[in-house]
């Protein structure tokens, strides 16, 4: 009768553990937006003030670009808490597919869910840098 208590014990555990793992799990942008494993071909950038778009189809920047999302680590927001605005969103393609759709505020929009910036993060300031050197 122990041994079954105690195995029944071990089950609740292990399950609560499995749950709490689940509900705290961080991840990258990659993972997220559907990214991995996904030759990205062209990125699309949204410049809201201006209304400008600029794209990116060299394969170097374009790999610049995912280390960025890589190194971003997020976490899904179970209440939307609106931003105070934008200024870049980035349309990921795959031979004229899109794949993903990155708004960059904190928190994140990715593909219409919203992520909150745990570790990382890509700033205005990264992304004008990158984009004055990706021309």
């Amino acid at each position: 009768m122990k041994k079954v208590i105690l195995f029944i014990i071990f089950i609740l555990l292990l399950t609560i553990i499995i749950l709490v793992y689940r509900n705290n799990n961080n991840t990258n942008i990659l993972k997220i937006g559907r990214l991995e494993n996904v030759g990205v071909t062209e990125i699309q950038f949204f410049n809201q003030p201006t209304h400008n778009v600029i794209k990116i189809d060299d394969k170097d920047k374009i790999k610049e670009f995912m280390n960025y999302l890589e190194l971003c680590t997020v976490k899904k927001e179970k209440e939307h808490q609106n931003a105070d605005g934008y200024i870049y969103t980035a349309q990921l393609f795959s031979n004229d597919k899109l794949v993903s759709n990155i708004t960059f505020t904190n928190p994140m929009k990715v593909n219409d869910s919203y992520y909150s910036i745990v570790k990382g993060g890509i700033t205005k300031e990264m992304i004008d840098t990158y984009l004055k050197n990706a021309k």
